[in-house]
C-alpha cells in the first residue's frame, strides 16, 4: 500500500501459526504492476472498493445515529455468516464497539 502513498504505521498483523513472510520494495512492487496489466487493475479494483467502503463509513458516522450504526453493524455481521448457519450474532458490548469503531456499518 504504501506503493499508493497508504501510510502503515499503525497496521500490523499476528500470525496464529508458523508463518513465512515475505516482502517486496517498492521499486520491486512497481516493476511487477507494469509486468502484469492484470495485477494492476486488480489492485485498482481493490483500492476502489476500500475507497467506497470508507465513504460509506465516514457517510454513516455523520448521518446515522448510533442506534442505526449498532443496527446496521449487526445486519451487516448476521449476513457475512455462512449458509445453513444461524444468522444471530453473539457479542459482548465490547465487541460490538470495535467492530463500530471499526465502521463495519
Amino acid at each position: 500500500m504504501a506503493v499508493v502513498g497508504q501510510l502503515m504505521h499503525d497496521n500490523f498483523a499476528e500470525a496464529l501459526d508458523d508463518t513465512v513472510v515475505c516482502s517486496m520494495s517498492r521499486p520491486d512492487v512497481q516493476r511487477l504492476l507494469l509486468s502484469d496489466p492484470r495485477i494492476a487493475a486488480r489492485i485498482s479494483e481493490t483500492l476502489g472498493q476500500r475507497l467506497a467502503l470508507l465513504e460509506q463509513r465516514l457517510s454513516d458516522a455523520v448521518f446515522k445515529s448510533v442506534p442505526e450504526r449498532i443496527a446496521g453493524t449487526l445486519v451487516v455481521l448476521a449476513s457475512q455468516r455462512p449458509l445453513g448457519r444461524s444468522p444471530s450474532v453473539h457479542l459482548t458490548h465490547e465487541q460490538l464497539a470495535e467492530h463500530l469503531g471499526r465502521g463495519l456499518a
